[in-house]
């Protein structure tokens, strides 16, 4: 294990994260039309799945579809089997394993789940590689990972705090944080019905993170189609489904000099225009192409 995964490690077995389930319908809203869209699914895999929150999910929704998830911090791996057992899941069960591992038993999967974990990895185009090897031919990947242009207030946020000299240790950081978070990100850690710990392990994962990287737009499409996918589209942004050219605040002119582009300039453009803080893709792999 190299030193930034051994660091994120050591983050979520202090912080489980998260706790709060299947927040804003993101189930409903993102995954399952997808999943819907792309035909029936016998075998799921989930990259890096946490506490097992959006596994539970999974598995009742689709109870006849194996489901197999994987993390790396056994405390959060222990909330998710209890987790499990308490929503008395049978068709899927975690184990403890490496995202940046060979894991070669883990292969040819209908649909692979990664949600925020990309941006976390010490190696982001071999995490790439590793997703292609887990589907199979045709099959479909969704990743949902950082985007770099609405994350500028949160690095000033860092920079604040460093210069301030209040770290991941200080005994009155959540409270201190609180009066310098701008609005997107206290909403994420000072939620009404969270209790003190659960602020924390938000904090940790928002703001204190070791390791978390971000995207754009272009720079996804270079990582995904360089491991060797086929990006089909995005399908979301800030917990909203991403827009077509028609549906932008864009005028006639506008949109009509946008519609002679190819689908990647696009959304370049309309990353511009939202400056999203994360985003989902749906990608698949080609048929034709072996494994990597």
């Amino acid at each position: 294990m190299d030193d930034i995964t051994a660091s994120v490690v050591e983050l979520y077995q202090q912080y489980p994260y998260p706790t709060y389930g299947n927040h804003s319908d993101y189930f409903e809203t993102f995954l399952q039309p997808v999943m819907e869209e792309v035909g029936p699914l016998s075998s799921m895999l989930e990259a890096g799945c946490g506490t097992g929150c959006v596994t539970v999910d999974l598995a009742t929704a689709m109870p006849a579809t194996k489901i197999v998830a994987f993390d790396l911090s056994e405390p959060s791996l222990a909330y998710a089997r209890r987790l499990m057992q308490q929503r008395e899941i049978t068709n899927a069960h975690v184990e403890r394993r490496n995202f940046l591992d060979a894991n070669d038993d883990l292969r040819g999967f209908d649909f692979v789940y990664s949600h925020g974990v990309l941006q976390t990895l010490s190696d982001t185009a071999l995490g790439a590689r590793r997703l292609f090897e887990f589907v199979r031919p045709g099959g479909h990947v969704y990743v949902w990972t950082y985007s770099t242009l609405g994350r500028r207030e949160l690095e000033d946020l860092r920079e604040a705090l460093r210069i301030l000299q209040i770290g991941p240790d200080h005994p009155d950081r959540l409270e201190l944080v609180r009066t310098l978070a701008p609005p997107h990100f206290a909403r994420k850690v000072y939620r009404e019905n969270m209790s003190a710990d659960e602020s924390l392990i938000h904090l940790h994962d928002v703001v204190y993170h070791p390791h978390d990287v971000d995207f754009r737009v272009d720079q996804l499409y270079d990582l995904f189609e360089g491991a060797g996918f086929d990006v089909v589209r995005l399908v979301e942004a800030n917990g909203e489904l991403w827009p077509s050219v028609e549906a932008m605040p864009w005028s006639r002119e506008i949109k009509d000099l946008s519609a002679s582009l190819p689908q990647r300039q696009c959304d370049a453009l309309i990353e511009l225009t939202l400056k999203p803080a994360g985003f989902g893709v749906l990608l698949r792999r080609p048929s034709e192409v072996a494994s990597r």
